[in-house]
C-alpha cells in the first residue's frame, strides 16, 4: 500500500505540502490542501464504458470545465459469484480510472455503497445475499447482511485508502450509502456501522458524505457525515439547500450531488421522460453557482448497462442503453446540453479550471447486413441439470444471471398449466414446441392436445431480466412455485438447468455453425433459438446493431455480451463500442427468444448501422 501511494503523489505532484480535504462549517465552504475549493462534478461510471474508451469520456467531461467526476462501486460488479474472491482488473480497474481522470485535471468522489440504486442490477447488492437465509434484512445491521459486507470492505477498502487526497490520490471525499433516507428500514446504526467501517479502513479523518432527496434526508443522515441533496430542475432549488441546512446546523456549503438533466428509460415506454428544457437545466446551473454551490450532473454520460447489468423498476426493466439523455450520448457524442453548460463556465472570469477545446465526435460505422443462420436453441443446450423435487430459484441453483431451464414429465395433456410465480417471464414448451409465454408473476396457459401425450416433456425456459434496484428487497429469480395442472400439481421431479453464456458456450455454437448445411425455413412463425453469423470490418470504429426486426433477445458480439434487445422499445439499436470489434472477421450471435421475430421474412439477418434508433410516440 505504501509503495502505491507514493506512486499516487509522484502521478500527481503532491509531494509537497498539506494535502488534505474536508469540510469548512464555520466557513461554509470546502478545503482541499487547506484552501477554499468547490467543485462541478459529473457521474459518470466506469462499469458503464468500454475500459479502452474510458479516457476519451473522461476528456469530454473535462472539456467542459468540470474539475471533478463522481461514481459507484457495484460490489455485485466485483464479487458477481461468490464473497470469496473479487476482481479489480479490467473494466473494474476503478483505480485506473480515476488515474485518467487525475491526469486530465479532475478528481474523484467516490460513491462505495454498498447500495447505489443507479439502475443497476439489484441496486449493486450480489444475489448471493439472498443465500445467506430467506429472512436476510438488506442494508441493515442484520449480522447476515454485516458479516459478508465487512467481508467486501476487507478487500475494498485497501485499494481505495491509497486513492485518499491525504496520500496522494485524486478521491476527495467517501460517500456513506445512497439514499438512504428514502429505504423502509431507516436503522440509524447500520449507517453508523458503515460511517465507522469507512474510518476504520480508510482512517477517521477521512471526509464522509452521504446522498439524499430533500423531502426524504431524515433516515439518510448520520452524526459526522456530512449531509448533501440531489434534486433536479423540478425541484425548489433553494427549498432544497434549506433543508439540507437543516441537517448540517446551518453550516458548511451547499451541496447537490445529483442534479439530473436527463433520466432513464424502461422497456415498453412508449413516450420520452418528462425532461427540462435546456434553458431550465441552465438556470439551475447559473442558480446554484451563483449560491456558491458544489455539484454533480447525473448523468454528464451514462454509457450501457452491457451484459445482464441492468436493473429494473417494479414496472419494468431498465433497457440496455444508459444513455440517460445525458449532456454526452451513449457512443459520446456531444449534446445541446453539453454546449450550453459548457458556454456557462466559459463565460465564468473565476473559475480556476475553464473549458478546455472539445474532442471531436467519434466515427461510426455501418457494415451492413450481416447475414445469420440457426444453430441451435438455448433448449438443445440446457444440458447440465439438477433434479429436485420441485423447481429450484436462480439463487439456489447458485446461477445469478441469464437463463434456467425447467424441465418435468406431464402426467396428462390438456388443461390448464398454472404457474403461481414467474420471475420474470417463462416460455412454455411441450416437447420442444413452443406453446404459450408466463409473464411476470401469477400466469396460466391451456396446454393442447395435440402433439402432446402422458409424459410428454414440459420445459419452461424462464428469463432473469433484471433485479429491482430501487428499494432493494428479497427479489429471487426463476419458476419460485411449483406448477399445477388443473389445479393439480405437478408431482416432479424437475432438472433444473442453468444455462450458462460463458466461452464454452459460444465455442459449442461457432463448432455448430461450421456443421449446419440446411437452414431452418425462414418463414416459419415458430421460428427461435440461437443464430449466428460473420461479417468483415476494415476500419474498425463504434457502430450500432439494428434489432428492431427481430423479437426478444440477447445480442453477442466476438462473444461479448452486448446486451438485450426487445421489439416492445423504445431502444431498437444495440450500441457496439469500437474496441469490441477487429479488423477481418467479427462473429456476431443472436439468441432469440420471441417466436414472433420478422428477422427472417426475406433471409435471415441483421444490420449494422451507423446511428442509434429510438421507437417513441
Amino acid at each position: 500500500m505504501l509503495l502505491i501511494s507514493l506512486l499516487f503523489s509522484v502521478l500527481y505532484g503532491f509531494c509537497n505540502g498539506d494535502q488534505s480535504f474536508k469540510v469548512d462549517l464555520d466557513g461554509r465552504q470546502f478545503l482541499l490542501d487547506g484552501k477554499p475549493f468547490r467543485y462541478m462534478s459529473g457521474e459518470i461510471h466506469y462499469f458503464r464504458i468500454h475500459p479502452d474508451q474510458w479516457e476519451d469520456r473522461l476528456k469530454r467531461v473535462r472539456a467542459l470545465g468540470f474539475n471533478a467526476i463522481q461514481y459507484y462501486i457495484p460490489w455485485n460488479y466485483h464479487q458477481p459469484d461468490s464473497e470469496d474472491t473479487a476482481i479489480f482488473s479490467g473494466s473494474r480497474n476503478f483505480t485506473r480510472f480515476s488515474e485518467i481522470a487525475m491526469k486530465l485535471g479532475m478528481y474523484t468522489l467516490l460513491r462505495t455503497g454498498p447500495y447505489i440504486c443507479a439502475e443497476w442490477e439489484n441496486g449493486g447488492l450480489p444475489w448471493w445475499l439472498l443465500n445467506k437465509s430467506p429472512n436476510i434484512i438488506l442494508r441493515s445491521s442484520d449480522p447476515r447482511y454485516i458479516v459478508p459486507l465487512q467481508k467486501w470492505f476487507d478487500k475494498l477498502l485497501p485499494i481505495v485508502q491509497p486513492m485518499m487526497r491525504k496520500n496522494g490520490g485524486p478521491v476527495l471525499m467517501i460517500q456513506v450509502e445512497n439514499e438512504y433516507g428514502s429505504y423502509l428500514t431507516c436503522d440509524s446504526t447500520y449507517l453508523g456501522w458503515i460511517r465507522d467501517a469507512l474510518w476504520r479502513g480508510l482512517g477517521n479523518d477521512t471526509q464522509l458524505y452521504t446522498t439524499d432527496p430533500p423531502e426524504d434526508i431524515t433516515c439518510g443522515v448520520v452524526d459526522g457525515v456530512y449531509a448533501t441533496v440531489d434534486f433536479g430542475p423540478s425541484k425548489d432549488l433553494e427549498n432544497a439547500f434549506k433543508v439540507q441546512m437543516q441537517y448540517t446546523g446551518g453550516k458548511g456549503p451547499y451541496v447537490n450531488s445529483e442534479f439530473y438533466p436527463g433520466w432513464f428509460s424502461l422497456w415498453g415506454d412508449k413516450k420520452r421522460p418528462n425532461l427540462p428544457t435546456l434553458q431550465e437545466t441552465l438556470d439551475y446551473v447559473v442558480k446554484m453557482y451563483q449560491m456558491g454551490a458544489s455539484f454533480s450532473v447525473y448523468m454528464i454520460h451514462g454509457g450501457t448497462n452491457f451484459g445482464f447489468w441492468n436493473g429494473a423498476e417494479y414496472n419494468g426493466a431498465l433497457i440496455t442503453s444508459y444513455d440517460y439523455f445525458a449532456p454526452i450520448t451513449e457512443a459520446g457524442d456531444i449534446t445541446s446540453t453539453y454546449l450550453g453548460i459548457r458556454g456557462y463556465l466559459k463565460s465564468l472570469p473565476d473559475w480556476p479550471t475553464p473549458p478546455l477545446d472539445i474532442p471531436k465526435n467519434n466515427t461510426k460505422m455501418a457494415y451492413g447486413k450481416i447475414g445469420v443462420k440457426r444453430v441451435s436453441s438455448l433448449l438443445e443446450l440446457a444440458t447440465t441439470c439438477r433434479s429436485a423435487p420441485f423447481p429450484l430459484s436462480f439463487e439456489q441453483l447458485q446461477h445469478g444471471f441469464g437463463f434456467v431451464a425447467y424441465k418435468t414429465t406431464l402426467p396428462k395433456c390438456g388443461g390448464k398449466l398454472e404457474a403461481k410465480l414467474v420471475s420474470d417471464r417463462g416460455d412454455v414448451f411441450v416437447d420442444g414446441n413452443y406453446i404459450d409465454t408466463y409473464k411476470f408473476l401469477y400466469n396460466d396457459v391451456e396446454l393442447p392436445t395435440a402433439n402432446c401425450q402422458a409424459g410428454s416433456v414440459l420445459t419452461i425456459l424462464v428469463e432473469n431480466q433484471g433485479r429491482i434496484n430501487f428499494e432493494t428487497g428479497i427479489y429471487p429469480k426463476g419458476l419460485l412455485w411449483n406448477v399445477s395442472l388443473d389445479d393439480t400439481d405437478l408431482p416432479g421431479p424437475w432438472d433444473n438447468c442453468p444455462i450458462q453464456m460463458d466461452e464454452a458456450f459460444h465455442a459449442t455454437i461457432q463448432k455448430l455453425a461450421e456443421n449446419i448445411v440446411v437452414r431452418d425455413d425462414p418463414n416459419d412463425p415458430a421460428l427461435h433459438g440461437i443464430f449466428t453469423g460473420q461479417f468483415t470490418v476494415d476500419t474498425v470504429a463504434d457502430t450500432f446493431i439494428d434489432a428492431s426486426t427481430w423479437g426478444k433477445g440477447v445480442l453477442f458480439v466476438n462473444g461479448q455480451n452486448m446486451g438485450r434487445y426487445w421489439s416492445e422499445g423504445p431502444q431498437e439499436t444495440l450500441y457496439v463500442p469500437a474496441p469490441i470489434l477487429q479488423k477481418g472477421v467479427n462473429t456476431l450471435t443472436l439468441v432469440e427468444l420471441d417466436s414472433k421475430h420478422y428477422g427472417c421474412s426475406s433471409g435471415c439477418n441483421i444490420e449494422s448501422v451507423g446511428d442509434a434508433k429510438w421507437n417513441w410516440e
